[in-house]
């Protein structure tokens, strides 16, 4: 069964950690998500958007050891009259107060809740329910080596390293309890999908960089056993993958001086390779689960995504969607004032209403024709998706000639010489005739 109801999906962010000034955040709250779930669903009829990606919680849904989760049975509800499928992430940086990444409690408190949580969503699915347990292990490690994400010990490699380990072992144990709780229930794991290089003329660091990026497989790799056995991963528990990218998702290790998007630094590695090292890695469907842009750049950039899509997928990357993360503007974490002017909609901050939706008319145009141009490709070359996501490739041509191929070479054998690069070509000649059955014709 296809995985989701369509290929094109939209991002809330959900983040609900303490930030380093203090505050508890909740950005369902602040965007005005949790206020306004009709109008933000049915907005994205226009746009073809079937599927959503949401964020429960687990520092908002657990009090004292008891659960709440009337905040998802209204995003539940809302999603169901909009014709809208919902797929949740559990952990979105955050947890209770009185827990922490390295607590003997974390594992087994985090399990129980993604078994009650997914058996409490079961009767509200028909089809397969989606989860991500914790979102972005490495980067939330990553977060906790710095101090973005508060834990128990000073910040540091070693912390960082231990807290992917926890957080991986916390994973595992998420997901048997799901299974255990709906055993129809698949699970995508998301991470950032990065590209680093040296500094010029320093071929001292290349070893460096080899490792910085080795690093960004490394969640992917203990959960599937590959990587750290002694944790309990296996092949079952990595199902489907999301990778996260943004224009900051490539640069210059050392210095960390980004590969500039908009001033096309040659030094970039194009999306859909990175995609293509990535399928080939594991052989897992690949949802391109966050991506986005900021000002102006908003079109430009989803223009050439969809444009990098169509050739992942033409190298036989097995995409299942790409989502507009977020596709309502948000705030820095660290800096709730600044807004990014990332989303399809912004908020009306100077308005009678401040959580009013407005449109950006330069990314909705740009979006539309990208779709547009994305489903043509996909229908011309075989690789296209259906209303529920599906994937079908197209591996033979049939060819019915009333040329003969080596006659002379015209265009069509022009044409077909290409495409042979990427399809059996079956050249089917009209038949030559004795001249018997000439006669008789």
């Amino acid at each position: 069964m296809p995985v989701f109801n369509s290929f094109w999906q939209a991002g809330y962010e959900g983040a609900d950690h303490r930030n380093r000034p203090g505050d508890l955040l909740s950005m369902n709250d602040i965007t005005g998500h949790n206020q306004k779930l009709k109008e933000d669903y049915n907005a994205l009829k226009k746009f073809n958007i079937l599927t959503v990606r949401e964020s429960v919680g687990w520092r908002l849904v657990e009090k004292n050891g008891r659960y709440d989760f009337s905040s998802v049975a209204e995003k539940m509800q809302a999603a169901q009259q909009a014709g809208i499928q919902v797929c949740w992430t559990v952990c979105h940086y955050g947890w209770p107060e009185d827990t922490d990444v390295f607590s003997p409690d974390f594992i087994p408190r985090f399990a129980r809740l993604c078994g009650e949580l997914a058996r409490f969503l079961a009767p509200f699915y028909q089809e397969s329910p989606v989860y991500s347990p914790v979102n972005e292990i490495s980067f939330s490690s990553w977060g906790i080596s710095v101090g973005l994400f508060g834990s128990s010990t000073l910040p540091g490699e070693h912390s960082g390293d231990e807290s992917k380990r926890q957080l991986v072992r916390a994973t595992i144990a998420a997901c048997d309890a799901i299974w255990a709780a709906d055993p129809r229930a698949r699970i995508l794991h998301c991470d950032p999908i990065i590209h680093l290089v040296a500094p010029e003329n320093s071929p001292e660091w290349l070893d460096t960089v080899a490792g910085f990026s080795n690093a960004q497989y490394q969640a992917w790799d203990m959960l599937a056993g590959k990587l750290a056995p002694e944790l309990g991963g296996n092949p079952r528990y990595l199902d489907l993958i999301g990778a996260n990218y943004y224009h900051d998702n490539q640069w210059e290790s050392g210095s960390n001086a980004r590969l500039y998007w908009h001033l096309g630094d040659p030094r970039r590695q194009p999306l859909h390779q990175m995609l293509a090292t990535l399928y080939q890695r594991y052989q897992r469907p690949v949802l391109l689960a966050e991506t986005s842009h900021v000002g102006s750049g908003r079109g430009a950039w989803i223009t050439q995504i969809a444009a990098q899509i169509a050739q992942a997928q033409q190298k036989g990357v097995e995409m299942l969607g790409i989502c507009l993360y977020p596709i309502i503007d948000r705030p820095d974490w660290e800096a709730l004032q600044r807004w990014h002017r990332s989303g399809l909609w912004e908020l009306d901050h100077q308005g009678t209403d401040p959580l009013a939706r407005k449109l950006d008319p330069v990314y909705a145009a740009a979006l539309l024709r990208a779709q547009q141009t994305l489903a043509h490709f996909q229908f011309q070359s075989g690789v296209f998706s259906n209303a529920r996501g599906s994937k079908h490739t197209m591996k033979k041509i049939y060819v019915f000639s009333h040329l003969r191929w080596d006659f002379v070479f015209q265009r069509p054998q022009h044409l077909l010489t290409r495409l042979a690069q990427h399809y059996q070509i079956f050249f089917i000649e009209e038949p030559v005739l004795p001249p018997l059955l000439q006669a008789w014709s």
